[in-house]
């Protein structure tokens, strides 16, 4: 993908750099066929005169094309064609009840058809898919494996994966459209729960836990803003995997805008775990290429061997998102085993490595077991 935009790039180049060719000045008197009035040389005849023009007319043609799709790769368009996108989103349920993923209608009338009565509901979502088909697959199976785990263990669940490639399917260089798509993506997703709510699938929404990798973070946090201001209650639990930076972090602080991120306004309880939070870009150090949010936006926010790198991940393996979508495999195993971590009262104190416990001064588990208590909120 690369070596297209960088050929593509070198195209436009050329074309804008490139001489127009134009013909002479009409006001003085034309030379003699063949034959330039000043200096004697040839020139060109009217017919290759007019073939010049029309060549110079293509070829600045050609360099707006050029310009105009330079800018379309700097330009969100959201809004163009949304609501058609939209109706794409993919809702799958499985349960005990089901050994297979089933896809429901986007108003959820079949949903009663699958549905395990007394089942908590999980929702999980996953981030941008970029246009290579190896990463988007491998990133939407963290998902599913997510839930299948929710499903094979011995938990009553209804468990969900929201499938929203149709609005987070972008190249590279259109990242940030995908990041603004992430507000139509959360509305679908809270209008769908509130759906199952006024069916009566959803009898408590304490019960329901929307779990969301990276850009998935932030389309949990408008679900969940999405069901408290249609029905006034707020989810039980939200659950952010490294949620992204980019678009959403502002230099270590939430956006003005914040119904369209995630924060802890968002749910009943919130809980963050970092695992590749910093700058994208940082010129001068190399420290750049991390794609989590530094924000603590949580009741609880963990940091995984510092929230920043993960063991094994190497150079190369970051380039492809090593350690951000480690978060996914940390999540899927805290469902079957605990993961203790140490309670800091803050990142001062971590660095100061002044939040050192062990299992006999205890700890909280990170991911799916996460204490839920009220000491977390302040």
């Amino acid at each position: 993908m690369g070596t297209n935009y960088f050929f593509l790039l070198l195209f436009f180049l050329a074309l804008t750099c490139a001489p127009l060719l134009v013909s002479g000045d009409t006001t003085e008197e034309p030379a003699a066929a063949g034959q330039d009035a000043d200096s004697g040389e040839l020139a060109a005849t009217p017919e290759e005169a007019q073939r010049m023009e029309e060549k110079a007319r293509e070829r600045e043609k050609y360099r707006k094309k050029g310009l105009n799709f330079i800018k379309s790769l700097m330009t969100d368009n959201t809004e163009k064609g949304k609501t058609e996108r939209v109706k794409n989103i993919r809702f799958l349920l499985r349960n005990h009840e089901s050994d297979q993923w089933i896809a429901l209608k986007n108003d959820a009338s079949d949903a009663s058809l699958v549905w395990n009565e007394g089942g908590k509901v999980k929702v999980i979502m996953h981030g941008w898919t970029p246009l290579t088909w190896k990463v988007s697959a491998e990133i939407i199976t963290d998902q599913f494996q997510i839930g299948e785990a929710y499903t094979n263990s011995s938990q009553d669940i209804n468990a969900i994966v929201v499938d929203w490639t149709c609005l987070s399917k972008e190249p590279a260089p259109k990242y940030f459209r995908a990041a603004a798509s992430t507000k139509f993506a959360g509305e679908a997703v809270g209008n769908f729960l509130v759906k199952l709510s006024e069916l009566g699938l959803i009898k408590e929404w304490n019960d329901v836990h929307l779990i969301g990798f990276s850009l998935g973070g932030h389309v949990a946090g408008v679900a969940g803003y999405t069901v408290l201001n249609k029905t006034n209650s707020k989810v039980g639990r939200i659950t952010g995997l490294d949620p992204a930076g980019p678009s959403f972090d502002y230099n270590g602080e939430l956006p003005p805008d914040r119904t369209k991120v995630l924060d802890k306004e968002d749910a009943e309880f919130v809980d963050i775990i970092h695992c590749n939070m910093g700058a994208l870009v940082d010129m001068g150090k190399r420290v750049g290429g991390r794609f989590g949010s530094t924000v603590q936006a949580g009741h609880a926010d963990f940091y995984p061997n510092g929230g920043s790198r993960q063991p094994g991940c190497s150079f190369l393996a970051e380039k492809k998102g090593c350690s951000h979508t480690a978060c996914n495999e940390y999540f899927r195993d805290s469902i079957s085993r605990p993961m203790p971590a140490c309670p800091c009262k803050s990142w001062e104190d971590f660095q100061g490595k002044l939040c050192e416990c062990t299992e006999e001064t205890g700890g909280v588990n990170m991911g799916e077991p996460c204490q839920t208590k009220f000491d977390f909120k302040n």
